[in-house]
């Protein structure tokens, strides 16, 4: 369990590492802070607070023989530019692991997953972090209680989906919060 919980630290930290390094180096092609019109958005109510993540908006994905075997999906309350040095923007991340399988339009729930096979198609396991700064984060997985509803998926293009579910503050003190309401749609990015 504790490896898991390294492993998807690793993995989101080296997303948000890789994905505000390839989007800040990005030119701005219109007038809205990320280039893409406005068009892109994660947004959800956090114990009934809304906030939309509308900045560094991005969906990447990988596997083999042309399956979805991994997305990862996620998106900033604020720009980059806005930021001072060693800040954090509060941020929203999904991720789906299925290898051997293929990620399509559908529900994922984190005990829907179960416990991962990485030898059976079927199996798959989901979370999502709250990221408040560079290591304040919220997990679904502590809570067993996430429910990720794809709506859309076009390779290379887009996603579009909803959740909803219960996330827990990394630091001991199991402080939950009730997520709500969460909406998402999402541009294709390669990098």
């Amino acid at each position: 369990m504790q490896k898991n919980k390294i492993l998807n630290l690793l993995i989101a930290i080296t997303l948000l590492l890789t994905t505000s390094v390839s989007l800040s180096s990005c030119s701005k092609d219109s007038d809205s802070p990320d280039g893409n019109n406005g068009n892109y958005y994660i947004k959800a109510k956090f114990d009934g607070k809304e906030i939309i993540f509308k900045h560094q908006t991005n969906f990447q994905s990988g596997g083999n023989d042309g399956r979805l075997e991994h997305i990862t999906l996620g998106a900033d309350e604020k720009n980059y530019k806005e930021l001072g040095n060693n800040e954090f923007p509060i941020g929203f991340l999904i991720e789906i692991w299925n290898e051997g399988g293929n990620i399509t339009p559908g529900t994922y729930t984190i005990l829907g997953g179960g416990d991962v096979d990485y030898e059976d198609p079927k199996s798959y396991s989901l979370d999502a972090i709250y990221m408040l700064t560079g290591t304040t984060r919220y997990y679904a997985n502590d809570t067993k209680d996430f429910t990720f509803v794809i709506s859309e998926l076009n390779k290379d293009k887009n996603i579009k989906g909803t959740f909803k579910g219960k996330i827990m503050l990394n630091d001991g003190s199991n402080k939950i919060i009730n997520v709500t309401d969460g909406e998402l749609f999402l541009p294709y990015t390669d990098n």
